[in-house]
């Protein structure tokens, strides 16, 4: 076993600008990023970075120089973090009421005016503000993500029952109601989209021509054996005892029976002496040709799943929804894109806000990214969402990057990496490098991890090195003996002087 090793690493000594006698190296960029009123921008900012301080000082200056609160949004990914940054930016006001600023006491009794939440909830809003236009009740029920769904899934399984029987009745066999309404939840949330799915139509008649094709494919191959016994050829017995069948079966059902087996074949073992000229490989080939049959009818299969399910499933359970008066998170979303679409209603909108400030950019969604480029850029630009850029000083956005994992939700860097692009052609993008939070071995670490991927500048630790390096690693050669050597590790830290803590103790 080695002992523990770690590479301490430092950084250059480096403070926030509140209460610290050192301003940050980036303290240029922080003050553009407040100060800059008239100016959209895209602010890149990783981790302990300071950039909801940066967001709050923003804020907080435009609202002390006459900026309406009524007419300033700020977007934020949760409540929690919404009510977080009402408490900083309250805070930052009565300190300024406190150094007796001129515009504080004003900007203070009309903070409630000032529109502060997530995403969501700001969708909402901006819905029951053109209700009429939307269509959008404002007493709509909102949370109720599979609302709708249970109504219309019935009545669409029985049509489908009757269109396509022979998909239905694939379906019958593998695939459970609540796995097809899982599928149909996807589809919801992602309706913006074309999905992935074959376009070939679901043809049991050549389906079932191919599988006959694939079952003489394997035949020939089996003939080049000279080895009755060979374990090839023994391993594909079953399979060549259903082909058989399948095919020689009635159209539909064989072609049912083949897509419901779980008969795969097997490209296992066999003596190459034991079959003719390339025949153990001619062998091989033809069961794989039997499984790329089954996997191109499924494919087939699921295309007209996919487009039964986006024809007639999605606008009933939307019908549903409505005259429910509900709606899912995600639908508040594609509402607002939607009437964001109508020029008259985004002039409208977009008349109302002097500034609209987004943080935690990396985990918005495109059609979040869509809604919030629409609304800041001029009410006369025409146009698909990234035809214009927002209206200087309209939108200020902040993320990072390297913390963009919301994929389940469709976040992607992508979206924050064409949104700075939009941002740029009419304002400006710049980036926070200094990190007041983690010691510089963590930093060096960040730094190091995402190097090839070449986004943002590195971050810079402001923070001392730590009384030991942040990455201690036990190299030991039997699992077993972990805890040994952890143990033995602890003890030799300690030998040398350094503060080990119980933190049980």
């Amino acid at each position: 076993m080695s002992g523990p090793t770690a590479e301490p690493r430092s950084g250059p000594r480096e403070e926030p600008t509140s209460g610290h006698a050192t301003d940050p190296i980036d303290a240029a960029v922080r003050r553009r990023a407040i100060e800059a009123l008239h100016v959209s921008m895209a602010l890149s900012a990783g981790a302990g970075s300071g950039k909801t301080a940066v967001l709050t000082a923003r804020v907080v200056r435009m609202l002390l120089h006459g900026g309406d609160p009524a007419r300033i949004a700020a977007v934020t990914f949760t409540e929690k973090a919404a009510a977080e940054l009402r408490v900083r930016v309250r805070d930052r006001l009565e300190e300024a009421l406190r150094e007796r600023h001129p515009g504080a006491a004003l900007a203070l009794a009309r903070l409630h005016e000032l529109q502060l939440g997530t995403l969501h909830a700001f969708c909402r809003r901006l819905l029951i503000t053109e209700s009429l236009h939307s269509g959008f009740a404002p007493g709509t029920t909102v949370g109720l993500e599979r609302e709708g769904l249970a109504r219309a899934f019935g009545p669409w399984r029985r049509r489908l029952h009757h269109d396509a029987p022979l998909l239905s009745t694939l379906l019958d066999r593998l695939v459970s109601a609540n796995q097809l309404a899982a599928g149909a939840a996807a589809l919801l949330s992602t309706r913006d989209l074309r999905a992935a799915a074959s376009p070939r139509r679901f043809d049991p008649l050549a389906a079932h021509a191919a599988l006959v094709m694939a079952r003489d494919a394997l035949e020939m191959a089996a003939e080049q054996c000279r080895v009755p016994t060979d374990a090839l050829l023994r391993n594909n017995a079953e399979l060549r005892v259903a082909l058989g069948r399948w095919a020689t079966q009635d159209p539909v059902i064989g072609v049912l029976d083949a897509l419901s087996s779980d008969e795969q074949g097997s490209l296992q073992h066999g003596r190459a002496d034991a079959w003719g000229p390339a025949g153990k490989d001619l062998m091989k080939s033809a069961v794989e040709l039997v499984r790329g049959w089954r996997g191109a009818w499924f494919e087939s299969a699921h295309g007209e799943l996919v487009r039964a399910m986006e024809r007639d499933l999605i606008p009933a359970v939307l019908a549903a929804r409505s005259r429910a008066s509900a709606a899912s998170f995600d639908d508040l979303l594609f509402f607002a894109a939607a009437l964001l679409d109508d020029p008259g209603a985004r002039a409208r909108l977009a008349g109302r806000f002097d500034a609209l400030f987004i943080d935690e950019v990396q985990d918005t969604d495109p059609i979040q990214a869509r809604v919030a480029v629409m609304l800041t850029r001029g009410p006369d630009q025409l146009g698909p969402w990234d035809a214009a850029p927002p209206r200087p000083g309209h939108l200020f956005a902040v993320g990072d990057s390297k913390q963009s994992i919301y994929r389940f939700r469709r976040a992607d860097d992508a979206t924050w990496t064409a949104l700075r692009s939009i941002v740029e052609r009419a304002g400006e993008t710049a980036a926070l490098q200094q990190n007041f939070r983690s010691v510089p071995g963590i930093v060096a670490f960040v730094n190091h991890a995402f190097a090839d991927l070449q986004i943002d500048a590195p971050q810079v630790a402001a923070r001392s090195p730590g009384l030991l390096a942040p990455l201690v690693v036990l190299r030991t050669e039997e699992p077993e003996d972990a805890i040994d050597h952890a143990v033995r590790a602890v003890w030799a830290l300690r030998a040398d002087g350094a503060q080990v803590v119980d933190r049980s103790s």
